[in-house]
């Protein structure tokens, strides 16, 4: 998987699972992907100015593997290797050797960046460990430099099309309460995945495009069952 692109979405849902995994074992986080829409938005930022085609988002995903040039970084998250890639938790966070990922038990920054570079789970983790940092967004020089200045938006831009989609679903599989509800079981209301129903604790994102592409389908679906009336149709704008 090194050098591979990765498809934004799977980075983003990439980066809640770990997240909610390192929670499960204990973790403690400050900075929640998997809870703060705004930590997830920085966080999509940070790889999107850190793999920027130019001064653009590329649109095709974040890499694996290292950044282009002399710099030591590694996977979507730029991992800077100087840094991380040996034992900090003396003085702050730290990948290698954190008690919650056995991957990360008992290896060097060698092993670390290769890691990191070839599992884009392992990637992830990693990005939400050091997240917790005690200098926060200031460790990527990107945050100052492209996300957070005033004269490259695009990046931040970029990042809050995606929201989060709460799997905890009411029972009713079509429910007119809400503009848009995804395709789910018939009787249960839960969401399906490629037709099969997705565990109600765990979240994903959906971009506002694929959000609007839903809800037309939906609309569409319940206006041929007869459910909702053309007049009631017309009064909801998917424009």
């Amino acid at each position: 998987m090194d050098g591979e692109q990765i498809p934004w979405i799977d980075w983003i849902n990439e980066i809640i699972a770990a997240a909610e995994e390192l929670k499960e074992k204990g973790a403690q986080l400050a900075k929640d992907p998997s809870e703060d829409i705004q930590v997830l938005h920085n966080m999509i930022a940070i790889s999107a100015a850190e793999w920027r085609d130019g001064n653009k988002v590329n649109e095709g995903g974040p890499s694996m593997g290292k950044a282009l040039g002399d710099e030591e970084s590694y996977s979507p998250a730029q991992i800077y290797k100087p840094v991380w890639g040996k034992d900090t938790s003396s003085v702050d966070v730290s990948i290698i050797n954190n008690p919650l990922v056995p991957e990360f038990q008992n290896i060097d920054g060698d092993k670390l960046m290769e890691l990191i570079s070839d599992d884009v789970s392992l990637a992830a983790k990693a990005y939400v460990i050091i997240l917790q940092n005690k200098r926060g967004y200031d460790i990527w020089s990107t945050w100052d430099d492209f996300v957070t200045n005033p004269d490259t938006p695009q990046y931040l831009d970029y990042a809050q099309q995606y929201s989060f989609e709460s799997l905890n679903t009411p029972s009713d599989a079509v429910d007119p309460d809400r503009l848009f509800t995804p395709d789910r079981e018939p009787g249960t209301g839960r969401l399906l995945q490629d037709g099969k129903p997705l565990p109600v604790e765990k979240r994903v994102t959906f971009s506002t495009k694929d959000n609007r592409e839903r809800q037309r389908r939906w609309l569409a679906s319940v206006k041929l069952k007869g459910i909702l009336s053309d007049a009631i149709v017309e009064a909801i704008n998917v424009d």
